[in-house]
């Protein structure tokens, strides 16, 4: 689908992401404001949604759309032949753009008409709720719109010359009564503005004006009351596009619920109890039609959408609850016939249904069930074979491109390979770990990664490129210090990679959270105002820092836990300051996860145990030596086997070597407590306390 969207671009039409399977864009989004040509963003859209359906915005180059949903009125119509886009009930015909917005006129009922920047459409091959496939007519050009449908859709003549100010799609009446008291505003100037900005946001998303009209509108009548003098017009235009986006945002929420009820076509018959039990299953009946039951699993309701299982946002949930707002039931049967009464919800109720449909369809620990697999947009692997999507997979995302076996990566390798001074030992540990991440199974080797740099050495290169290769739905990036909160540890259920870009310098004091998720222990979480749960953690934990964190925690059980990647500082001569957009290009990315993968399978093959790199190791036993004094100077001494050294002469010459490197010195009780948890023998003789090394 990403491949459309940038050609679309390409051709100079603004595109968005609409949500799956569907054709509304994704809620937060501004829809029609959105609308852009930069391949940069689009990208970014579908490395976070990379099944989203592609909008087209209508007017400039693309042009207007006269949308036919009847197709036996097709040939009354004596339409020309145009582009033109073939959907799951009629025909979207694309003519070129005329100064007209989203109105129907004097056309038949079933064709309406999608204006110059008033309005967008689902572009092939985007896939319709019904699993119909949007696809492109046989003209590849725009004609230009017929006199005759012109004059049925403006209500005149079709040369009539439109307003330039306000144009042919809003009625003067609407604009002057946002501009006239505009206009006499003396005070909070600023504040009118933005009101007024809002309530032309209404009728942009009804399409009665377009963007550009409203803010030379809205900029006019500013400079005409001497805002643009004080506040400066750049700042005035973005209060005036904020403005818009609210008004807009508020219309087309309330267009959609009223669309989605309507088109939806809930059971709104009567009830026959009116409970929020009964209501629950109309609801479930009516959403799962045609697809697999929902599941309810971590705290969340999960739908299948042909290739993932994705989370229902609980304010659509909602929505589509209140959607059966006003419905009938039998409040009770006499002699003389049955009485109804009417379902009247507030958020009680509404969150009272919705924990209904939750325990209908809960199904505990389902998404913790999962066995070494990964999601491309043309199948799911295996036991490494690639397979058709199916809702057993339970998978919950998706790589945004196509499996390819034969994919490589070579600007990555090459970012490595400088990194880690041409090591093939490390190279390869680090491609194993992000393998085993991505299929889902890190917590089997039951260690941590952390990428240590003072900069130039590529790691910031090396982690955009895993950022963007992992969907936004499966990474997060949550510290080591932060595990003991509950919130924190619930943003990693289900998550593939939990990536932090810079780990925080102070000490993990409590490592004993942070232990049970990376060996993948059963841990329980809750989310703000929802329920506590369990689940057992199977991301991978990639951390990014200048300077190693300390830790309270001395134990082996601590620090074996532990990859460090040591990146090497890069020559300026071979550093190439493009790369960061080289390492995220779809093929590059395609590569990375196929190269990654194999590794990975290399990993299962040995019994699920790592390769081993002698400078990975090094570093982690430097890393432990500078955290933990004592070790360090344990190290330092010249002492043989089995020989009896006093308590007072070890610390004394302990407390020496702490000076000397600066390092923090510790109590004698204190002291001689960590020498028996490295494993030297306590002694007394008759005089004296001290140690034998063993």
């Amino acid at each position: 689908m990403l491949n459309h969207a940038l050609e679309y671009a390409n051709r100079g039409w603004l595109v968005i992401p609409l949500q799956p399977r569907d054709k509304v864009p994704f809620p937060g989004s501004r829809g029609l404001l959105d609308g852009t040509t930069d391949s940069a963003v689009i990208r970014q859209w579908w490395i976070d949604h990379p099944d989203a359906n592609v909008g087209i915005i209508t007017g400039g180059s693309f042009g207007v759309v006269l949308d036919v949903d009847d197709p036996s009125l097709i040939a009354g119509l004596d339409l020309p032949p145009t582009r033109s886009i073939v959907t799951a009930r009629g025909e979207h015909f694309i003519f070129a753009s005329v100064p007209i917005g989203n109105r129907r006129g004097d056309l038949p009922r079933g064709i309406d008409v999608r204006g110059a920047g008033t309005g967008y459409v689902v572009a092939p091959p985007s896939i319709h709720p019904s699993g119909h496939v949007y696809r492109w007519g046989d003209c590849d050009t725009a004609a230009d719109m017929p006199q005759h449908i012109l004059s049925m859709v403006t209500g005149r003549l079709a040369n009539t010359t439109p307003c330039p100010d306000v144009g042919d799609v809003a009625t003067v009446g609407d604009v002057s009564a946002i501009i006239d008291p505009l206009l006499q505003v003396t005070e909070r100037r600023g504040t009118a503005v933005f009101a007024a900005a809002c309530r032309f946001g209404l009728l942009l998303a009804s399409g009665d004006i377009g963007t550009n009209q409203a803010i030379k509108l809205l900029l006019n009548a500013a400079a005409a009351i001497g805002l643009c003098d004080t506040d400066g017009i750049t700042k005035v235009e973005r209060e005036i596009r904020r403005g818009l986006s609210v008004g807009y945002n508020e219309e087309i929420d309330r267009q959609a619920f009223v669309a989605k009820v309507e088109a939806r076509q809930i059971d709104r018959s009567v009830m026959a109890i009116g409970s929020d039990v009964e209501m629950a299953l109309r609801l479930l009946k009516y959403a799962e039609r045609d697809q697999p039951p929902f599941i309810y699993d971590h705290d969340a309701l999960f739908r299948y959408d042909g290739a993932k299982w994705k989370v229902l946002d609980d304010h659509n949930l909602a929505r589509n609850i209140m959607a059966l707002d006003g419905i009938e039931y039998v409040q009770a049967r006499t002699e003389k016939g049955i009485s109804l009464g009417v379902v009247r919800l507030n958020e009680g109720r509404i969150r009272s249904i919705r924990n209904c449909m939750y325990s209908m369809r809960a199904k505990v620990g389902w998404f913790d069930e999962i066995t070494p697999q990964v999601g491309f947009a043309n199948g799911y692997l295996l036991n490494w074979e690639l397979v058709h999507h199916q809702p057993e997979s339970r998978l919950r995302y998706c790589l945004p491109f196509d499996y390819d076996s034969k994919a490589e990566c070579p600007v990555i390798m090459q970012v490595l390979h400088d990194a880690f001074e041409g090591d093939h030992a490390t190279i390869g540990v680090f491609l194993e770990f992000i393998g085993l991440c991505l299929i889902g199974q890190a917590p089997l080797i039951e260690k941590a990664a952390i990428c240590i740099g003072r900069g130039g050495d590529g790691k910031s290169t090396i982690l955009n490129a895993i950022g963007a290769l992992f969907p936004q739905e499966a990474r997060c990036a949550i510290p080591p210090q932060f595990f003991g909160q509950d919130y924190k540890r619930a943003e990693l259920a289900g998550k593939r990679i939990n990536i932090v870009s810079e780990v925080p310098a102070k000490a993990i004091e409590n490592p004993e959270p942070w232990r049970a998720f990376i060996s993948g222990d059963e841990v329980s979480a809750r989310r703000p105002y929802g329920h506590e749960f369990t689940f057992r953690p199977i991301a991978g934990h990639l951390y990014s820092a200048n300077a190693l964190p300390g830790s309270a925690d001395f134990s082996d059980a601590f620090w074996r836990r532990w990859i460090v990647f040591p990146f090497a500082q890069i020559p300026e001569a071979r550093r190439d300051p493009d790369v960061k957009r080289q390492v995220v290009t779809v093929e590059e990315l395609q590569g990375l996860a196929v190269t990654a993968i194999n590794a990975a399978h290399y990993v299962e093959k040995r019994g699920w145990h790592m390769s081993i790199s002698a400078k990975s190791s090094d570093a982690v036993r430097e890393w432990r030596e500078e955290n933990d004094p004592v070790l360090a100077w344990l190290g330092s001494l010249t002492w043989p086997l089995d020989e009896y050294r006093t308590t007072a002469r070890l610390y004394e010459s302990y407390t020496l070597y702490a000076r000397q490197t600066e390092s923090a010195v510790l109590t004698q009780a204190a002291f001689s407590r960590r020498l028996k948890t490295l494993g030297l023998s306590p002694h007394r003789t008759v005089s004296s306390r001290g140690f034998i090394r063993v």
